[in-house]
């Protein structure tokens, strides 16, 4: 029996863009006024941002950077509809439509999100991941902490450490990170998954099915939630919830062998052979290499022999 806890890489590429006010002034009837200020995620002013307006209709660019309080100002850009971009290197860029009235077209508020180091940038990561697929888990955690060192904004690095210590079987340590990281990236369904088995192997099911239950708010249609739903089922002796999961996880995903197998056990214990068959074969099907798949061919033999 085991859990599935699957890693993605994350590339945040969310951007922010406040709304914009015009608020006209008798003074500046016959010109117009463009300013604002650029920030990042905590408010921080960014300074030398490159601004771009291009007018849509004619073509017309007018370029112009922020100062070291992040604010700019631009006098006499021409009353149109323009695209306004924002770049600055390690940001991601910004581009949005925006009018230019006459008067003063004041409150422009950009707020920038800084790129993430890329896993491939970091040795530490790179290393790190190849030593954790070769089990040496040990390893691992040394090379994500000194990542962290580097970069303690890095969700990847945190996430990775807090993965590296579960598998060493540090639940207490592992659970610990896996909630910061679940304060820095709320919506990471991977971090949930990895908070719901730690749990389980703490045999504290009912916070396990909470974090699980957790993950399909933020992705209804996560195979791997499912199937580790019915894993703790299946423990708690509650064979049909742990089918129902089981077939839900075979239908969202019907390629991830682990599911047939365990469904597979979960008919045996439920004394319908043919349908353990078929699945435990399924299972062949999928994944013959399996380290359990020696197993499985001597339940099969068994099995067959009873019908």
């Amino acid at each position: 029996m085991w859990f599935v806890v699957k890693r993605h890489p994350f590339v945040w590429s969310m951007i922010f863009f406040s709304a914009f006010f015009v608020l006209p002034l008798d003074n500046l009837a016959q010109q117009t006024v463009v300013e604002g200020v650029v920030v990042d995620r905590e408010e921080n002013p960014l300074k030398n941002v490159k601004i771009t307006f291009t007018d849509r209709d004619r073509g017309t660019k007018f370029t112009l950077k922020s100062n070291k309080q992040g604010k700019f100002m631009k006098v006499g850009i021409p009353p149109s509809l323009y695209v306004i971009s924002v770049q600055l290197e390690g940001y991601f860029a910004l581009e949005s439509e925006f009018k230019v009235d006459f008067g003063r077209n004041s409150g422009v508020k950009l707020v920038m999100e800084k790129i993430p180091p890329k896993i491939e940038r970091d040795p530490n990561l790179t290393e790190g991941a190849q030593l954790f697929q070769q089990g040496k888990y040990e390893e691992a955690t040394a090379l994500f902490q000194k990542a962290i060192e580097k970069d303690p904004d890095n969700v990847d690095a945190h996430y990775n450490l807090a993965l590296s210590l579960l598998r060493s079987g540090k639940q207490e340590e592992a659970i610990a990170l896996l909630e910061k990281v679940k304060e820095m990236k709320p919506d990471m369904v991977e971090t949930y998954l990895a908070l719901g088995e730690c749990y389980f192997n703490k045999s504290e099911n009912d916070k396990a099915v909470s974090y699980f239950e957790k993950a399909l708010e933020i992705e209804p249609n996560n195979a791997e939630v499912y199937y580790n739903l019915g894993i703790i089922h299946y423990k708690n002796d509650r064979t049909d919830d742990a089918v129902k999961n089981f077939i839900t996880s075979k239908s969202l995903d019907p390629k991830f062998a682990p599911t047939y197998y365990q469904l597979g056990l979960a008919y045996v214990k439920k004394g319908e052979i043919n349908k353990a068959i078929q699945n435990l074969e399924m299972f062949l099907e999928k994944d013959p290499d399996s380290p359990q798949a020696s197993q499985v061919r001597i339940i099969l033999d068994s099995l067959k022999k009873q019908i």
